[in-house]
Order: C-alpha cells, then structure tokens, then sequence
C-alpha cells in the first residue's frame, strides 16, 4: 500500500528492535538502518506507547500522521508495525469517517496477516531445528551430521581442501551413571555439549 514510511519492531533480549524501515539513512541499507527520527531500540518494561501497544496495553497508538498496530499470531503478539500517512490520507480520513474506519480496517487485516506468516515462519524453523537437534544436549544429532558429512566431502573434493573430523570420547561416563544416577550422567553429557557448541572453529592446520 502507499503509505509514505512503513517501520516494522520485533521483540529480542526484551527489547523492540527496528528490524526493517522504509526510510533510509544516506546511504545505508533501508533493511537495517532508518532515519535518525525513527527510534531503533524500545525497552518493552519502559512506558513508551510501542512497548504498552506490544503488551497489549492498549489497542492502537495515533499520532497526527502515524499509525502503530500490534502484529499478533494466534499465541502471541510477534512486534509492532508503524505506519507513516501522507497528508492527503490523513486529511481524508478527517474529513470522511466511513473511509477511515475502512483505512484502519485493512492496515488491521494487513497487520494480522503479517503477524501469523511471522508467526507460522517462527514455528516451522523451531520445527526444523527440533529435527536436527539433540533434545538433551542441544547439539546437532546423527541425522545432521550424516547430511552435513556428505556435503562437506563433496566440498572438500571441489577445492581440494582437508577435511578433519574431531571425535570426543566421555571418559568414565558409566561409571557417573552408575555413581550417581543417569540424571546426573545426563547432566556431564549437556554440559559437553554446551561447551562444545561455543567453541571457536578449529584452524586447518596444514
């Protein structure tokens, strides 16, 4: 639609982030960056409209020529998108009340739409990464690697490059089983996990 800006906010780190806004920087990428007037991070414990708006505070927040609307999936509220009016439209809307409500009508339906593919993009990635991820450890199972594995040879062989695999091996693991039960052997196992999933990637040593 022919709005004059459009901005749109998602939630991270308990914050509103400015994720994409139609109104570029000189030279900056529209995607990332937006004019200095629009804000770039909203803490959502903090008062302001958009945070209040993302809580489901309020319904709506207006301004004399912006408009800001809860995006919303079935089970949660996923950001916020904001809306920049030319002055036209806005003084239309003033003028005829049967085609504001008709305006609002499809920046809500067009707000909903968005909110659910956000919200149904969200769920499918999780899905995918529930299939490829240990549930107990967190790292990548047997049926990633198998994958990964061939497709990594195959780039070896193109750019002739070494290809290395690193095994680890829990020393004593049955014996913490034994010991202590297999919570807590489940427990060693997590930790291994964590600390390898954060380790730096090896150097090809030549």
């Amino acid at each position: 639609l022919a709005y004059k800006s459009a901005s749109f906010y998602f939630a991270k780190e308990n914050k509103l982030r400015l994720f994409y806004s139609s109104q570029p920087m000189p030279g900056a990428d529209a995607a990332v960056t937006a004019d200095a007037s629009v804000e770039k991070e909203i803490p959502i414990d903090s008062p302001h409209p958009y945070a209040r708006l993302f809580k489901n505070e309020i319904p709506s927040v207006e301004n004399e020529l912006q408009i800001a609307l809860a995006m919303k999936g079935r089970q949660e509220t996923v950001g916020i998108i904001e809306v920049s009016l030319h002055h036209k439209e806005k003084q239309l809307m003033d003028e005829n009340e049967q085609a504001k409500r008709g305006y609002y009508d499809v920046l809500k339906t067009l707000t909903n739409m968005i909110g659910l593919i956000i919200e149904n993009r969200r769920l499918y990635e999780r899905v995918q990464k529930q299939a490829i991820t240990d549930r107990l450890t967190k790292v990548f199972n047997r049926r990633y690697f198998d994958n990964r594995f061939k497709d990594e040879v195959r780039r070896a062989i193109r750019y002739s490059r070494d290809l290395s695999i690193l095994f680890l091996d829990v020393d004593n693991l049955k014996t913490i089983n034994d010991t202590y039960g297999h919570i807590q052997g489940d427990l060693v196992l997590a930790t291994i996990g964590s600390i390898a999933s954060t380790m730096p990637a090896l150097s090809t040593v030549p």
